[in-house]
């Protein structure tokens, strides 16, 4: 369990705390800044807290300034110190800016890469509709010929079917034609050989 701060040290804060926000610093608006979240200080401990802020604050004050003997000195400090960081920075700026430049040309380079697939893509799209396409075309036309070849097959068949009917009509009468002689043969013969028969008979 982590250890809490004593009142002193949480009323210690709280004046530094307002002492930060532009607050004043006093006995009860230390006391009521210790209070939030809590229970606040005793009113003895914020304005011991208060009034050490305040001996600290006008010690601060108390200090005397740099004197003019040390003041050029102080300033050749400044000033090498101002131009280590100042370089330091330009480097760093600098280095910022390579990174950035860097940055940008990877994005061009990204940019550029990917409008070369989308091309490439809208390319193989449109091959693939084509493609698509004459294969449709194709097959719309071999169906359409198996058609005609179906239907010719079929009208062929008609015909010879037809020349077939045709030729065994043809056959059948003149295979009763045939009869019909055969029977007019038969019948004549059979007259001739009844008349020779009757003449003989006569004489």
């Amino acid at each position: 369990m982590a250890q809490q701060d004593s009142p002193d040290q949480r009323a210690a804060e709280a004046a530094e705390a307002l002492a930060a926000e532009g607050l004043p610093v006093t006995a009860r608006t230390v006391r009521e800044r210790t209070a939030r979240g809590g229970t606040g200080v005793r009113m003895a401990v914020a304005a011991a807290a208060a009034k050490a802020w305040k001996e600290a604050e006008d010690q601060a004050r108390d200090i005397p300034e740099v004197p003019a003997e040390l003041e050029r000195p102080f300033q050749a400090i400044w000033r090498q110190a101002h131009s280590l960081a100042s370089s330091a920075f330009s480097d760093e700026r600098a280095g910022l800016r390579a990174a950035a430049q860097q940055a940008r040309d990877e994005r061009d380079a990204l940019a550029h890469d990917l409008e070369s697939a989308e091309a490439e893509l809208d390319e193989t799209r449109r091959a693939l509709e084509t493609a698509r396409a004459d294969a449709e075309v194709a097959a719309e036309r071999g169906r359409k010929e198996a058609a005609g070849a179906a239907a010719a097959a079929a009208d062929a068949i008609a015909t010879e079917r037809t020349r077939g009917d045709r030729a065994e009509a043809a056959l059948a009468a003149v295979e009763a034609e045939r009869d019909r002689i055969m029977a007019e043969r038969d019948r004549l013969l059979a007259a001739l050989a009844n008349a020779a028969a009757n003449r003989e008979e006569a004489s």
